[in-house]
């Protein structure tokens, strides 16, 4: 404690920041600064604790600012993982610069306020407009080279006996986040023929468990035995937890459920939107598949959008419908009523 100052803490990471470390930090006089979802996570606190008025003060490029955390066994990984994964303002220099067609490199200036602090995004806007300059943030630049670049990286491939059938498994790393992917699939992807693609997103509670609060373990399982009659098809599995938001919150998700609140509803009073996933990984590993047209098993229009977002031409929407149950019918009818998806319960 005695070697901090000042500890930046976003909603982002605050899951995984205990509670208990917190306080303890801010009683032993560390300043914390908090966006107001991370502190609403983390519980009162007393101590220095400031908490910026808007999300705009935040500043948006704060969480584009946050590496991977890993557990590395040397040096010389720590700093191989570094380089591979940062992606902060100085990384972002290079990023423009070649880009751009120059040589990777550049030089970095840091506005300041009046107050002397460093401006945040909003002041930085207005700086821009005032003297016509172009403003790009970081996750802008993300998000373009996803779209651009292929971000993913295989890391191995096996073969995948189930119940349904032979199939074969490729696991892949993200390497802007260092999060793990894995497509299952089987047949030849590399036609001209639409494939069948189901892409889903990662529900422990359902997918290992058989949870009955959702559909999602059935949704694999229907998507399993649909591609095995297909006889070619994939499966994109992410890791995105609890429609993004991680599985520590899908938890306090659930309880909040069970004391009344719908699942959009409990996703806000955690203060995240009701649905949080993207879908750039699952394109570029598609991507690298060797697919460009889908048949795409969903219920949800959003994921459609999301793919012809990132240049795939969706042929098909194969509805993927579980018939509900008594214990998962108002979570289903949530999700038709607020999130769009197309259910007939």
């Amino acid at each position: 404690c005695n070697a901090l100052d000042t500890l930046l803490v976003d909603s982002a990471i605050a899951p995984a920041f205990l509670p208990k470390v917190a306080a303890k930090l801010a009683e032993s006089g560390v300043e914390l600064h908090c966006d107001a979802r991370a502190l609403s996570i983390l519980g009162p606190l007393s101590g220095r604790v400031t908490v910026p008025a808007t999300d705009d003060d935040w500043g948006k490029e704060f969480l584009a600012l946050i590496a991977a955390v890993k557990i590395v066994d040397s040096l010389d990984e720590a700093l191989a993982h570094i380089e591979t994964y940062t992606s902060g303002h100085t990384e972002a220099i290079v990023d423009m610069a070649r880009l751009a067609g120059h040589a990777p490199v550049g030089v970095l200036c840091e506005i300041l306020s009046q107050d002397g602090s460093m401006a945040r995004a909003p002041e930085l806007l207005k700086i821009a407009e005032q003297h016509d300059l172009h403003f790009v943030t970081i996750s802008d630049l993300i998000e373009y080279r996803r779209r651009k670049e292929m971000l993913v990286r295989l890391v191995e491939e096996i073969e995948l006996p189930t119940r349904f059938g032979e199939f074969r498994m490729r696991l892949y790393e993200d390497t802007i986040d260092g999060r793990n992917h894995m497509a299952v699939f089987k047949g030849d992807l590399y036609t001209d023929a639409p494939v069948l693609v189901r892409m889903h997103s990662q529900c422990m509670t359902g997918d290992v468990f058989g949870s009955g609060r959702c559909d999602c373990g059935d949704q694999v399982e229907a998507a399993m035995g649909a591609i095995e009659t297909e006889g070619r098809g994939a499966i994109i599995y992410l890791r995105q937890e609890g429609r993004g938001i991680g599985l520590a919150n899908k938890i306090r998700a659930y309880k909040l459920q069970e004391e009344g609140h719908d699942t959009v509803e409990a996703n806000h009073q955690l203060g995240f939107a009701g649905d949080m996933r993207e879908y750039s990984a699952g394109a570029q590993i598609l991507k690298h598949m060797g697919v460009g047209s889908v048949r795409l098993m969903t219920n949800n229009p959003a994921k459609v959008f999301g793919l012809e977002g990132y240049g795939f031409s969706v042929t098909e929407q194969v509805p993927i419908q579980i018939a509900p149950s008594a214990t998962n019918r108002h979570y289903l009818r949530t999700k038709k009523e607020k999130l769009g998806h197309l259910l007939d319960t």
